[in-house]
């Protein structure tokens, strides 16, 4: 993450993975590790109004800036290109996930690249 920051300091991104408690500790190491970046969560303990402000707020944000999302949560058709980095955090069972985590940023019409980070400890 500290090298794509240091190229690319003005890309926002997402950060996903199937768990909400493992996102939890995701945002308390970029609290601790990366003060310039900002983030959000979007999850499924979040009712139907919170996600679309969630949504609103981070396209709006400054970059850097992170969402933090569930895989489940988005659902078909969300569309966060705001964001041009996502971060798959783990191994995803079924790659139709793995592909619609990727599409949420990487939409026709894109016009900057985009860069897909796949995690694995």
């Amino acid at each position: 993450m500290q090298q794509h920051l240091d190229l690319r300091p003005h890309y926002s991104f997402i950060i996903v993975d199937e768990s909400v408690w493992f996102l939890d500790i995701v945002a308390i190491a970029l609290k601790k590790t990366y003060h310039s970046v900002t983030h959000d969560t979007y999850k499924g303990r979040l009712d139907t109004v919170q996600r679309h402000l969630t949504i609103k707020k981070v396209a709006q944000a400054m970059p850097p800036h992170s969402l933090l999302a569930s895989r489940g949560t988005g659902g078909q058709g969300l569309s966060m290109q705001f964001a041009k980095v996502v971060f798959r955090c783990g191994p995803w069972w079924k790659k139709a996930w793995e592909e619609q985590a990727t599409g949420r940023v990487h939409r026709p019409g894109q016009q900057k690249p985009t860069f897909i980070y796949e995690l694995r400890a």
